[in-house]
């Protein structure tokens, strides 16, 4: 039988800070995507439209912004960075 050994965390001269970085990043901008879910109710997180809150001005712009660059990418540049974790250390422990 093989020996297992037990995991231990990554000493910080092995870390890959660009990847680090990156993923500091999309979990702001994941922030960013969910902070309006996270102050409205439910039903009016899921259908903007329905919302009793209007979308005018400033509210109307933000929600443009957060739709057009943030939406879905941060989401995609996480579960990359997360995939590219994963396939790193495992490389590197094989």
């Amino acid at each position: 039988m093989t020996e297992q050994t037990i995991p231990q965390p990554v000493a910080a001269s092995a870390r890959i800070q660009t990847l680090d970085v990156l993923r500091g990043v999309a979990v702001l901008g994941i922030l960013a995507v969910n902070a309006a879910a996270f102050a409205l109710p439910m039903d009016a997180a899921m259908a903007p439209e329905q919302s009793p809150f209007p979308l005018v001005g400033a509210s109307a712009l933000a929600r443009w912004l957060v739709e057009v660059f943030f939406h879905q990418k941060f989401v995609t540049l996480f579960s990359m960075l997360f995939g590219v974790s994963i396939c790193c250390g495992w490389a590197c422990s094989a």
